[in-house]
């Protein structure tokens, strides 16, 4: 699979090679999720981060996209760097090594939660404590590599589709520890059930380092959900009402691609 991946990257890189970017100094970074592109016109179109890119290219501010999946849409609208074999080369020598580079491992309470579920024989199936710290360790190896890269854009902002998977959350914490504060753009349905968007408990005091800053969102209606949890630490976390882009998008006849 993975070797299968790397010859459709390859295959993309080059006919699609003007539009292969490398790490630049931007005023705004971008993380696709790789998969919320519709082919318009002659290309594809990232529905959540080309509509804010059309904003800054009208204002000439400089940007740069990152693409994860191994899914490498060709013709791409706009250049972007295919991040895909990177994070596969991570996690390989991540999974393959024996030593993770951490000292002391502890998870306070999680004995005290699989005893909860056995007790009351909850059909709940969870996580063990090696694929938890598995996903921990990915998630430190990615963030050491979106730094990386981070300190070579120098972005004042960064903007990542759908941050709750590892590369998602990684790149919230680059973001954190660089001083750059991280956007996640509503991709989908939100409000209070949503596990990643509502009802979070406990929120730490200076908020969680792997959560965006902003949520920028379609409606009020998502947005008093994330304020029901986030308005204690409002300055580590809050929604910003951006509206749906891609949706108002098709509400003028003058667009081009419309």
């Amino acid at each position: 699979r993975e070797a299968s991946g790397f010859l459709r990257y390859c295959y993309a890189c080059l006919i699609d090679s003007s539009k292969n970017a490398k790490p630049r100094r931007a005023e705004v970074v971008f993380l696709s999720d790789g998969i919320s592109f519709s082919y318009l016109m002659d290309s594809w179109y990232e529905r959540f981060c080309d509509p804010l890119i059309s904003e800054l290219q009208e204002h000439r501010i400089p940007f740069f996209l990152m693409t994860p999946s191994r899914e490498y849409f060709t013709p791409r609208r706009t250049p972007s760097m295919f991040i895909q074999p990177s994070l596969n080369t991570i996690r390989a020598k991540t999974l393959l090594s024996s030593n993770k580079g951490f000292g002391e491992e502890r998870l306070d309470g999680f004995q005290e939660f699989i005893d909860f579920i056995k007790l009351r024989d909850l059909k709940i199936t969870s996580p063990g404590l090696k694929r938890i710290k598995d996903e921990f360790t990915l998630i430190m190896k990615y963030s050491e590599f979106f730094e990386q890269v981070l300190r070579q854009i120098k972005p004042r902002s960064a903007f990542v589709v759908s941050y709750y998977n590892v590369a998602g959350m990684a790149f919230n914490l680059a973001c954190r520890n660089l001083g750059i504060f991280s956007v996640d753009i509503q991709h989908g349905l939100q409000g209070d059930l949503h596990w990643a968007y509502g009802r979070w408990k406990n929120v730490p005091a200076t908020g969680y380092e792997l959560l965006p800053k902003f949520f920028w969102v379609w409606s009020d209606l998502e947005a008093e959900a994330i304020k029901g949890w986030s308005s204690r630490v409002s300055e580590w976390h809050r929604p910003i009402v951006g509206g749906n882009l891609f949706l108002n998008l098709w509400r003028s006849s003058e667009n081009k691609i419309v």
